[in-house]
């Protein structure tokens, strides 16, 4: 429901198509797909001032409320916790959906959780890098029939000693020591640095590497 309200008065109930798209009174289709309603209301600000003058001396206000909210179906697959079909809410982001399957198994990728539109790879999300930054990249919002697939692990690494996070990470080919050090949280204040101890496991036997 948009509200137009000041000098000006109005009210409009729009209901969103399949494909995502608005038919907005005075100013014509706008595609909403994936659009916060902080987004949707600054867009539908800036176009309705073109209708309304009130607007542009701030004599007449916009305020945007989000009514029904429709289903979708989309596929979680892979190492989680209860692989299925599930019906969110068309709001409903990669992650809210993963929490509804209950997250990853232990042997779950927490790396490359991928989201799949019409069978071409949509995005790719790092459990890690929202954990460190608190960033949601490729956090896309969900349509109906996406399939979010979480893969095994492939590198996987065991920090223990005086870390102030003793896990098993996984990692991206690239990553270094310096990664998995911030992974883990960093050294206690107990931590001796001048040693620091790699125990690897070949084909042929395990080996003891120093740093």
């Amino acid at each position: 429901d948009v509200l137009v309200y000041g000098d000006s008065e109005a009210s409009h109930s729009l209901r969103v198509n399949k494909e995502g798209r608005i038919q907005v009174p005075y100013v014509g289709t706008l595609a909403v797909s994936g659009m916060s309603i902080e987004a949707l209301k600054s867009r539908l600000t800036s176009e309705f001032s073109k209708v309304y003058t009130g607007i542009r001396t701030g004599n007449t206000k916009i305020d945007v409320n989000l009514g029904e909210v429709r289903s979708i179906q989309v596929i979680i697959t892979g190492e989680v916790m209860r692989p299925g079909t599930y019906s969110v809410p068309s709001v409903a982001t990669a992650y809210n959906a993963l929490y509804n399957a209950g997250g990853p198994t232990a042997l779950g990728n927490l790396r490359e959780i991928k989201v799949f539109r019409n069978g071409n790879l949509l995005s790719v999300l790092d459990v890690y890098e929202f954990m460190q930054t608190g960033k949601l990249s490729g956090n896309v919002t969900l349509q109906d029939q996406d399939v979010v697939q979480i893969t095994p692990y492939t590198k996987r690494v065991h920090v223990s000693g005086e870390v102030k996070r003793e896990l098993y990470f996984d990692l991206k080919e690239e990553e270094s020591f310096d990664d998995i050090l911030a992974y883990a949280g960093g050294f206690t204040d107990k931590a001796y640095k001048s040693r620091l101890q790699v125990v690897r496991l070949t084909d042929k036997e395990k080996k003891v590497v120093d740093l």
